[in-house]
């Protein structure tokens, strides 16, 4: 089913683990036009600034080298312009050494609508928060402060960009809805396709001796 109207895709990414694997995130926006690069590079700095936030986590793993605008037609399909990409001199996302290929922070991007099509969209950012001992999930504290940065970026980017983020649905009509907040889930999340091109390595094997 289609979308209501043409709009576009900004995607973020670059290589990981020392380019073995490739991680990326992105974001509907209700604009159709392409960008400058000069746009393009507002938007990656308000992104960069999302991932230098301490409580978030940043993976040092992971570096940020481009961001890509691409249209996308009612059909959800690429559309006829050209995309437009910015290739950035390649940096960590952050300083977290110590995280596993497939966690990931997700970004629950919400709408005014409360539930069902059009309400909940995502992007999933290579990090991992301090978990607090013993629960498996990071702070009360430390998701306010992620949500709160996450907002902040949205709203840059789409200043950046002069446009809206938005969540889209193709289920009947199509849906094409503002996004209005950030929520922060407190359980990291595991992007498995993160870690295909990463090629398993295994320690000798260790016999065992039942005497």
């Amino acid at each position: 089913m289609p979308f209501p109207s043409a709009h576009s895709l900004l995607t973020f990414s670059g290589p990981a683990y020392a380019d073995q694997e490739e991680w990326s995130t992105g974001c509907r926006l209700r604009r159709s036009t392409p960008p400058t690069l000069s746009e393009l590079q507002g938007a990656a700095d308000a992104f960069q600034g999302l991932c230098g936030t301490t409580a978030l986590g940043a993976s040092n793993a992971a570096r940020l080298v481009s961001v890509k605008w691409a249209p996308q037609t009612t059909e959800g399909r690429y559309g006829d312009g050209e995309a437009v990409e910015l290739l950035l001199t390649p940096s960590a996302l952050g300083s977290n050494g110590r995280m596993p290929a497939q966690i990931a922070v997700v970004l629950s991007l919400r709408t005014a609508r409360p539930r069902g099509r059009g309400s909940n969209g995502r992007m999933y950012i290579p990090a991992l928060p301090t978990l607090e001992e013993n629960t498996g999930r990071f702070s009360t504290a430390d998701a306010t402060t992620i949500a709160v940065a996450a907002s902040d970026a949205l709203s840059a980017i789409g200043s950046a960009l002069s446009t809206d983020v938005v969540v889209g649905s193709q289920v009947g009509s199509g849906l094409l809805e503002t996004v209005t907040g950030v929520r922060v889930g407190r359980v990291p999340d595991t992007q498995r396709r993160r870690r295909e091109g990463l090629p398993e390595s295994y320690s000798p094997e260790s016999p065992v001796d039942f005497g």
